[in-house]
């Protein structure tokens, strides 16, 4: 029954839509570093932020590169980037799938470098995102900034899955069959 379908109706981003929300990620405005009535009670300083706009730029680009979940990135560790391997990829544990099967998901060379930038330093065990609780929020206010209206004329939404949405449209435009990329 259609009518009774809680799913939401989502649509993929337009790459122009995509480009848009990268840049107005990068270019949000910080955190302002005071702010009355938050910090420990005997400060005024703001908790640091989690993620920053740079953070939430490469985030987007990740998961509508790769198609993969937000619950996945969030458990990923830098372990689990091998960029030099041929070809580079990206191993999903069996614990972090939802399938719960071991997967491999293969980089672009954009990706590649991107991800190099972020891992340069880093500890194998530490997360490759610190995804905060607020990513929805977040996701909304960079969608506004891009001018990416949350509901299309067609009642399509527009959130944080269908980043992952997009990368399958993305491969079916580029000839990959479904069947391929599961």
């Amino acid at each position: 029954d259609e009518q009774a379908d809680p799913r939401r109706h989502r649509r993929a981003l337009s790459p122009d839509e995509l480009a848009r929300l990268v840049d107005a990620a990068q270019n949000a405005p910080g955190r302002r570093p005071e702010r009355r009535g938050e910090g420990d009670g005997r400060t005024t300083k703001r908790p640091a932020e989690r993620l920053s706009g740079r953070d939430r730029a490469d985030l987007w680009l990740i998961l509508a590169g790769t198609g993969l979940r937000v619950g996945e990135v969030k458990k990923l560790t830098v372990a689990d980037v091998r960029l030099d391997a041929v070809p580079p990829h990206v191993r999903i544990p069996a614990s972090v799938a939802k399938s719960r099967r071991e997967q491999t998901v293969p980089l672009r060379s954009d990706l590649v470098a991107i991800l190099r930038g972020r891992l340069a330093g880093r500890k194998p065990a530490g997360p490759l995102f610190a995804i905060p609780a607020d990513l929805i929020a977040r996701f909304n206010a960079d969608c506004r900034r891009a001018g990416i209206p949350k509901r299309d004329g067609e009642g399509l939404t527009v959130d944080v899955h269908s980043l992952r949405k997009t990368f399958g449209t993305m491969l079916s435009r580029s000839g990959v069959a479904p069947r391929t990329t599961i």
